[in-house]
């Protein structure tokens, strides 16, 4: 039958059919073992992708597999292969048979091959997650004698960025959680109450004890309303019906604010300003405004509020893990030296790596530095105020007794703040009869440590 017009006949056909006479392989002498390079004993015939030995499929998230073969045919002719004198064993040949993935002249392909690599444009293309990479190399005698050989590769499904050993310039990926030292300063507030004597207050009236009984048992907030201040109710000295003072009135209950932060440094850090402002705080309340953060929470502190009560430097250890990945320098850079190992090949001075083929983990332990630090807000301030007593006036310009009319006794009774005596009678509202102390300066040593705390630090 003749071709139709315009076709030519075809002379020769490209089968894909390698031959290896007189070769040579190289390698790296930790993948294909010593010696790393040679010349080849044994000439082959290679036909590719033979009849049942090829497969491949691919899965709906677009991931590949692919099985294929060659088959291996030796075609040694005269002083060549088992005809060689002295004569190869047939361990050679199957070392040469596996060298043909690092012939010098059109290797086959050798595990960690992409298998799909240039090929394909548009939309055939065969993405970098999807490419299957040749995983296993297996060869098999077909028949009885040594003359043919099958190899069989078979992909992994999806390997990306495969590499048997990292360059010792490579760094080593960075999975882990922030080291303490790298955290923000913790801010706990909570609120306590405490006793505090005061002897002044708001003046609430008198009432009778089945008054306060019954606001008891009929309504249980009745006596909370009784205690409760109104805008006209008299602030004055805690007195009882006959105008005199009490000389011990009941402690009241306050709330006290108590803030908490613990912050972690490098042991390497000294801390000296720190703790210098610390030893300061420690004696002083603070002489003005500041805010202090938890998220995004403002806590206002005003001025004479707030003192130091607690300071603490303590050592600790973090315990720093890793994965370590197969194939993958050691995380922390130990080298197999550091790790009592004995590799063949490698320095004891080289960084380790991974060679079991599974995740192991890394450990080392990192010491640093504990700073706990508390401080205490107590809205009524730092000190004590007591109503002006005694038992002598100057009333006369000269300090002497005060005495009752009819008596000889000295009488205690409450003075005007200028040592004047003031009658029972008289209404304490406006007189300056209270007398405040503190043992405490003040300063911005608190402002000063809580400012040189690492607000800023960027938990990655």
């Amino acid at each position: 039958m003749a071709l139709p017009e315009g076709w030519t006949e075809q002379t020769s056909i490209a089968t894909g059919v390698l031959e290896y006479k007189n070769w040579s392989w190289s390698g790296e002498d930790s993948v294909i073992g010593t010696p790393s390079s040679g010349k080849a004993l044994f000439d082959f015939r290679v036909y590719p992708f033979i009849s049942g030995n090829a497969n491949a499929e691919v899965e709906v998230n677009d991931l590949w597999a692919v099985n294929f073969g060659y088959r291996v045919v030796d075609i040694s002719g005269t002083g060549r292969g088992f005809q060689a004198t002295p004569k190869p064993t047939q361990q050679r040949l199957v070392r040469e048979i596996l060298m043909l993935s690092y012939a010098t002249v059109n290797p086959l392909p050798k595990r960690g091959d992409s298998l799909f690599k240039g090929e394909g444009n548009g939309d055939y293309a065969i993405g970098a997650l999807s490419n299957p990479v040749v995983d296993t190399i297996s060869i098999t005698q077909e028949g009885e004698t040594p003359d043919v050989w099958l190899i069989t590769y078979r992909t992994k499904k999806r390997v990306v960025n495969i590499s048997r050993k990292p360059t010792a310039s490579e760094n080593v990926p960075s999975m882990r959680d922030p080291y303490p030292w790298e955290r923000k300063p913790k801010v706990k507030i909570t609120s306590i109450t405490e006793n505090y004597q005061i002897g002044w207050g708001y003046f609430l009236g008198n009432k009778t004890p089945t008054e306060i009984a019954t606001a008891l048992n009929t309504n249980m907030d009745g006596v909370a309303g009784m205690l409760t201040a109104g805008a006209s109710d008299p602030y004055e000295i805690i007195k009882n019906s006959a105008g005199d003072p009490f000389k011990s009135p009941p402690p009241s209950k306050i709330t006290v604010t108590k803030i908490e932060i613990t912050v972690a440094f490098e042991a390497s850090a000294t801390l000296t300003s720190l703790i210098a402002n610390a030893k300061s705080a420690a004696e002083f309340v603070n002489n003005a405004d500041f805010s202090i953060g938890v998220n995004s929470a403002l806590f206002s502190v005003r001025k004479g509020t707030a003192m130091l009560t607690g300071f603490a430097v303590v050592p600790a250890d973090y315990q720093d893990k890793r994965d370590w990945l197969p194939n993958q320098l050691h995380p922390f850079e130990k080298t197999y030296g550091d790790l009592g190992w004995t590799v063949s090949g490698e320095s004891s001075t080289s960084v380790a790596v991974n060679k079991y083929g599974k995740t192991l983990v890394a450990t080392r332990n990192l010491a640093y530095t504990q700073v706990s630090i508390a401080f205490s807000v107590r809205e009524i301030g730092w000190g004590t105020i007591i109503p002006d007593r005694g038992y002598r006036s100057l009333k006369t310009g000269v300090i002497a007794p005060i005495q009752e009319n009819d008596s000889s006794k000295s009488e205690e009774r409450l003075l005007n703040g200028s040592g004047i005596e003031v009658d029972v009678d008289v209404d304490t509202t406006t007189i300056p009869c209270l007398r405040l102390y503190t043992p405490f300066g003040s300063d911005d040593s608190l402002y000063n440590v809580l400012d040189s705390l690492p607000w800023s630090r960027t938990e990655v």
